[in-house]
């Protein structure tokens, strides 16, 4: 068994608000350069929208159908002095009359550089879904994720399971607490950590390491329909 516990910092941008934020966030700036950065061509690069939201309605639209008409969260992670590394980003949509309907997970892989996405319905308790895209050298293809969601408030839940024919075999919980997104807290969590995303892949990189020491048998990657190249 394997078990590791990590603090971590994300924010979550209401996707109109780029604008407001860029002008009146300290230290954050929209597709040009800061400490902290969102760049529109780090996300659903596949896309030809300009706007990141249209491009996830777009995505939406084509893995399920449904129109989202409410407001995009992104959960996820920004360039941080330039640097960009994000194992998962998470699109919170909303119908207009305030219902989250889905999450559009964007799932990316490690060192393979793809990228591959999830519609997950909101309106279930537990989703189970094909795992379609290689993520860890440990874990085979063939098995399922399991998501459970909450809608954001004062706290966040995202909790996903893998199981095979065995039973479940790994599990991943997010649970955050909201602050406010200004320009004191966002320079105080900047100051503990200046680039969370090589935090981030230095932990991943540790982590695979001590699974490897422990003799886990390696699975290679496999190219399949379901993922994308974004180099």
């Amino acid at each position: 068994m394997n078990c590791f516990k990590y603090p971590l910092f994300m924010p979550m941008l209401d996707l109109d608000e780029l604008e407001q934020l860029d002008q009146n966030v300290g230290l954050f700036s929209v597709n040009r350069f800061n400490w902290a950065q969102l760049k529109r061509s780090d996300y659903l690069k596949q896309s030809s929208q300009p706007e990141l939201k249209d491009a996830v309605r777009e995505q939406l639209k084509l893995l399920t159908g449904y129109e989202c008409d409410g407001k995009i969260l992104m959960l996820g992670q920004l360039r941080y002095l330039g640097v960009y590394f994000s194992p998962i980003n998470c699109f919170y949509c909303y119908s207009s009359s305030g219902q989250l309907m889905y999450v559009l997970a964007e799932v990316s892989n490690t060192p393979w550089l793809k990228t591959h996405y999830y519609a997950v319905p909101c309106q279930q308790k537990d989703v189970r879904q094909p795992k379609a895209f290689h993520v860890s050298p440990f874990m085979e293809l063939n098995m399922d994720y399991q998501w459970r969601i909450k809608t954001p408030h004062q706290k966040l839940l995202l909790h996903i399971e893998n199981h095979d024919r065995q039973g479940k075999i790994f599990d991943a919980t997010l649970a955050m607490i909201q602050n406010p997104l200004n320009s004191r807290t966002l320079f105080g969590v900047l100051l503990k950590t200046p680039i969370i995303t090589i935090s981030i892949m230095v932990k991943i990189y540790w982590q695979a390491l001590k699974l490897w020491v422990k003799k886990v048998p390696y699975v290679p990657y496999t190219t399949h329909s379901g993922a994308k190249n974004v180099e």
